[in-house]
């Protein structure tokens, strides 16, 4: 091919691509200056009570430049023409038309409700007509319907219970389950399922407690409701101890714990009487959680009529029970104090010679270690100490020797002796009782 002819086919091509470009820029340049209003479908959300504002921009060049050729107007949901350019149409005060800027617009409508709620068309009367489609989305915060005139629900042990929480909103309302654990650990527990009914089968004590539901649809704020389930059951009744004691003209307290749904009716008793406060008994009631409490009974100046059995008794609708504690009489502990043995010496002359009177005297011990109900009993036997003269002594209540054959002084006796020592013990126990 021929160079010259080759550069020619060059600048062709370049010619119209250039060309070409020219022709897309212009096209573009009417289609921007064909942009009368910004066409973009939009969904706007408001809550129920709020004013909504719908948008819609157009090019001033239409609305202004061209006198009163070309005018803008709304339409509600219902095809009905809300306004036409700044004016409103409708009776409806709560809807107008604001224009913060010269292509601005915008729909308020104020105190929106439900019914408000569809699409809207920003319209603008060119040929073709162009329009914004602007969908209106109220949303209402949940609200919980309660059909019944109580939050109470009483069941007894083995029912099945179903708790019913309704809620309306929009979008619709989650329900989701709470037990509060108000007698325990105060912590919230989620139970069950969501939805708007809470099954509880076989129900038993344990079950008793306040539920609570939550009606959420992400529109604040999320509406809650408690309902309070109450398990019927018949009393039952512990004894801290089946026996207790005490000792005369002192005061005790007998207690019994007793839990029931309901409390019903809770008394003591003796003899087959109801005890009432008075002067000698004290009643008092301590509560001690979830339908548990203790009754307690003080009685004071015990005497001997206040022992025997006492009976803790309890009734409601569902059934009774009772239990009984013994009150019994307790000694007072005595101790015996042993008196100490003491020990004396019992002096007394004892006379002894052949030939004249010699008095010797003598000593024994006393030991008085006898009960306080026995008779005295003096010791037998007698400590004789030597004559320092070492002559023949004569007893005073008969004739005889004593002799002294040996240095520790221990005498020989006679015969005649024994006789004279029955005479003087006899002397002796009659002396010995007059101390």
């Amino acid at each position: 091919m021929d160079l010259g002819v080759l550069l020619g086919t060059m600048v062709d091509v370049e010619i119209l691509m250039t060309v070409c470009h020219l022709c897309v820029a212009f096209e573009l340049g009417i289609a921007q200056e064909d942009r009368v209003i910004d066409e973009t479908p939009l969904t706007v959300k408001v809550i129920s009570g709020s004013t909504a504002i719908l948008p819609c921009s157009v090019d001033p060049k239409y609305t202004e430049g061209y006198a009163d050729q070309y005018s803008v107007l709304w339409q509600n949901p219902i095809q009905t023409v809300i306004s036409v350019k700044d004016r409103r149409v409708l009776t409806d005060m709560r809807i107008s038309v604001e224009r913060p800027f010269v292509s601005d617009w915008n729909l308020h409508i104020r105190n929106v409700s439900v019914t408000d709620s569809g699409e809207y068309k920003c319209q603008i009367n060119t040929d073709p007509v162009r329009s914004k489609r602007v969908k209106l989305v109220v949303q209402v915060p949940p609200n919980i319907i309660d059909y019944s005139d109580s939050d109470d629900v009483k069941a007894r042990t083995g029912d099945s219970v179903e708790l019913m929480c309704n809620a309306t909103g929009i979008p619709t309302p989650t329900i989701t389950w709470y037990r509060l654990n108000v007698w325990s650990s105060k912590k919230k527990e989620k139970v069950g399922h969501e939805g708007q009914v809470l099954l509880i089968r076989n129900i038993s004590r344990v079950c008793a407690d306040t539920y609570e539901c939550v009606a959420n649809n992400t529109v604040p704020p999320a509406r809650t409701r408690q309902i309070k389930v109450t398990v019927q059951y018949p009393p039952e009744i512990h004894l801290f101890t089946p026996r207790i004691g005490q000792q005369l003209r002192r005061e005790t307290i007998l207690e019994c714990r007793i839990t029931a749904s309901p409390l019903g009716v809770t008394m003591w008793k003796k003899n087959g009487e109801q005890l009432h406060p008075n002067f000698k008994h004290e009643l008092d009631v301590y509560n001690e959680g979830p339908q548990t409490i203790t009754l307690s009974l003080r009685i004071v100046n015990i005497q001997k009529y206040d022992f025997g059995d006492y009976i803790c008794e309890a009734s409601n609708s569902m059934g009774s029970a009772s239990e009984v504690m013994e009150l019994y009489e307790v000694f007072p502990i005595t101790t015996t104090t042993t008196p100490p043995t003491t020990t004396q010496l019992i002096r007394q002359t004892i006379f002894f010679g052949g030939n004249g009177l010699k008095e010797h005297p003598m000593e024994w011990p006393k030991v008085d270690n006898r009960p306080k109900s026995g008779k005295k009993t003096p010791k037998s036997g007698t400590t004789v100490k030597k004559n320092p003269t070492g002559a023949s002594l004569t007893g005073v209540y008969g004739t005889g020797s004593v002799k002294y054959d040996n240095q520790a002084g221990i005498p020989n006796i006679p015969t005649t002796v024994p006789v004279l020592c029955v005479m003087y013990s006899l002397t002796l126990v009659q002396a010995m009782n007059t101390l």
